[in-house]
């Protein structure tokens, strides 16, 4: 998560730089307002981090109007409404995003494509598949789409291999470890999920969606006390997401 939001916030950061007019001979109060608009974007990066997502949210509108509409706050908008479940909303965030900064189309992808995945919508994560692959075949978060239309068309195989590319290029790519672990889940290889759900929390402990898995894992086996610890884990680091605190029952 926050590899990501900080490779997200030098790209902002950057373009606030160089969209402050007379940057060179900028007043103290110009400077003043550039700290300013700076600490309330870290706020909303540190909270969603600890995944407050409406205390990010919150951080997030507070911004000028303009800033409101840049890739970074755009992206991070959308991915606190898809940590909150919210996937329609975190849907019309992210293409809403993808359309008006086409350069920035990798951020958020991943997440972008499994809130598609979440509403069923096979179309719309179809066409983004094909989108992406034509745009940059080098970015893991590409195979990660690829790979969640194939999930959805129930293409578990071809799906693993995506996913599998996008580790090929990022081996710490934790989220596309899990997304391998939920494919392996669907067709019952409960062993095999659980090496990549343990796999994915090896690289990030904060990573609830594999804590989750185990629990989902467990729970298919009929390991309840296992499965409650697990789903436990994952509701401790991601208490805002109402589909984790319903697995705990």
């Amino acid at each position: 998560l926050m590899a990501a939001l900080t490779s997200a916030a030098s790209v902002s950061s950057s373009s606030v730089l160089e969209d402050q007019p007379g940057r060179s001979g900028a007043s103290p109060g110009k400077d003043v307002a550039l700290v300013s608009l700076l600490r309330k974007l870290g706020e909303a990066v540190h909270a969603m981090h600890r995944y407050s997502c409406q205390e990010a949210l919150a951080a997030l509108r507070s911004l000028p109007s303009r800033e409101q509409s840049s890739a970074l706050v755009q992206d991070l908008t959308a991915r606190c409404y898809f940590e909150l479940a919210d996937y329609a909303e975190a849907v019309r965030l992210f293409a809403q995003c993808c359309r008006q900064h086409p350069f920035y189309r990798t951020l958020g992808l991943e997440y972008y494509s499994s809130a598609l995945w979440q509403l069923e919508d096979n179309l719309e994560l179809g066409k983004l598949a094909r989108q992406v692959l034509e745009r940059d075949r080098q970015k893991p978060q590409s195979w990660c789409v690829v790979g969640n239309s194939f999930s959805l068309q129930k293409e578990h195989d071809q799906a693993i291999k995506c996913f599998r590319r996008a580790i090929q290029l990022d081996p710490d790519f934790a989220y596309a470890h899990t997304l391998i672990g939920h494919e392996l889940m669907a067709t019952e290889k409960y062993d095999k999920a659980v090496q990549m759900y343990e796999a994915a929390i090896a690289i990030d402990i904060r990573h609830y969606n594999a804590w989750w898995g185990l629990g989902n894992v467990y729970q298919r086996q009929e390991d309840f006390s296992n499965a409650k610890y697990n789903f436990q884990r994952a509701v401790d680091i991601n208490g805002s997401n109402e589909v984790l605190r319903t697995s705990l029952g």
